[in-house]
């Protein structure tokens, strides 16, 4: 999987996806703006805007990085992995292996 970063996306990208109203209003006034454009905004600046549960949604805005959200997914799983069962950890590692390929 080869990756450009920062990882970008935009407003109309996002807006194409039906984000809910509160959040897409949140994104619009965080980035100064009345209506959805194509300019570039990374997943950095989305997070530092709207927050974790909305930046995570806008990660739909750009499927070609599935696999990408899906191991970072798994990499915020291992961090508790210590508090899971064989089991779960098991459905980690399938996860991450789907993730890669």
């Amino acid at each position: 999987m080869t990756t450009q970063f920062p990882v970008t996306t935009s407003l109309n990208k996002i807006y194409a996806r039906n984000p809910c109203s509160n959040g897409w209003k949140k994104g619009l006034q965080a980035a100064d703006k009345t209506e959805a454009d194509d300019e570039l905004i990374t997943y950095e600046q989305n997070l530092n805007e709207v927050g974790l549960e909305n930046a995570l949604w806008c990660c739909r805005a750009e499927p070609q990085h599935a696999n990408l959200w899906r191991l970072h997914a798994v990499w915020c799983a291992r961090q508790v992995q210590h508090l899971m069962t064989e089991r779960s950890i098991a459905a980690l590692d399938v996860a991450e292996r789907h993730a890669k390929g």
